[in-house]
Formats: structure tokens, sequence, C-alpha cells
């Protein structure tokens, strides 16, 4: 494994390589089902997130829903 930089919500962040969306969004604890995630300036579907691979200089911005009152 080596390391890959990527931007993740406008911050510079580094990360394991090989990562899907998927494995990022578990690697911070962040529950797919509350989650919009856009990729490349681009929203992905939540069946995405499994098949969607990683790559240096990928931006990526992770919206969570919050719930409350």
């Amino acid at each position: 494994m080596s390391g890959l930089a990527i931007i993740l919500n406008g911050d510079p962040t580094e990360v394991e390589a090989p990562l899907t969306v998927a494995d990022l969004l578990v690697n911070r604890a962040v529950r797919p089902e509350r989650v919009v995630v856009e990729h490349n300036r681009r929203i992905l579907s939540a069946e995405e997130f499994a098949t969607v691979w990683l790559a240096e200089g990928d931006e990526l911005e992770l919206v969570q829903f919050v719930g409350g009152g």
C-alpha cells in the first residue's frame, strides 16, 4: 500500500491506496446512507461508492445529513 494525495472537503489529505469511495467512508466512520459524495465535481450514486477508485489529486466533498429539531 502507498499513500495517495487527495482533496477532501477542501483540505489536502493523505490516504492509503488502493481505496474506493466506500473504503474511505468506512475509514472515516461515515454511514453511506447519510452522505452525498461529490467526486471530481460529479455527484455519485450510492451504488457507485464501491466501484469508484480514488486516484492522485481527486477532489471529494462529503455532505452528511444531520437530523435534529
